[in-house]
């Protein structure tokens, strides 16, 4: 389906009903289609999400869980919001373990580089062209990171979210592999 798009910029009255679309649940999508711009036109000016603004509860409710010991993944669960966004209210749990143990139990165990990357929805881009294999790699020490001046090193820690996610991934328990150092 192609789309016919007005030519020149964007006008006052097209931005206001772009806004009062979106702010009536309507999709990009829907709003490009109904209002005859691109789908990146519309999240540029209209950048409503579909989900109401975090609450001081809700936020109250996320720092007790993260208290509590939950991931990010098991409050975003709890509350019914995405883990981004649990992430850019909270941030990320600052515990790190050692990928030693997740690297012996990869090896350990019948799984592919590429089956952990699938289930950890890992994906060398947005359109999915294939798993991200390089990333699980990095993570699990098994490949060298390289920095932005050419240094390398083996990896040898990550965060405890991603670890969990790994050994869920691997196929084993977490508290068989981490160990917090």
């Amino acid at each position: 389906m192609t789309t016919t798009r007005p030519k020149g910029p964007v006008t006052p009255d097209e931005i206001e009903r772009m806004k009062q679309l979106r702010a009536d649940g309507r999709s990009v999508e829907d709003v490009a289609a109904t209002v005859g711009r691109c789908a990146r036109t519309i999240t540029r000016y209209a950048p409503i999400g579909n989900h109401p603004p975090l609450t001081l509860d809700e936020i109250e409710r996320m720092e007790a869980l993260r208290v509590a010991g939950h991931t990010n993944r098991q409050i975003a669960a709890a509350l019914g919001r995405a883990e981004s966004t649990v992430g850019k209210h909270i941030g990320p749990r600052a515990v790190f373990v050692s990928t030693a143990p997740l690297r012996e139990a990869f090896l350990n165990s019948n799984r592919t580089v590429a089956d952990i990357a699938r289930h950890l929805e890992w994906w060398v881009s947005r359109e999915r062209l294939g798993a991200d294999v390089g990333r699980v790699r990095r993570t699990l020490g098994l490949n060298q990171d390289c920095n932005g001046a050419g240094r390398r090193s083996w990896r040898k820690r990550t965060d405890i979210e991603t670890a969990f996610r790994l050994a869920e991934a691997i196929g084993v328990e977490p508290w068989e592999v981490i160990d917090e150092t």
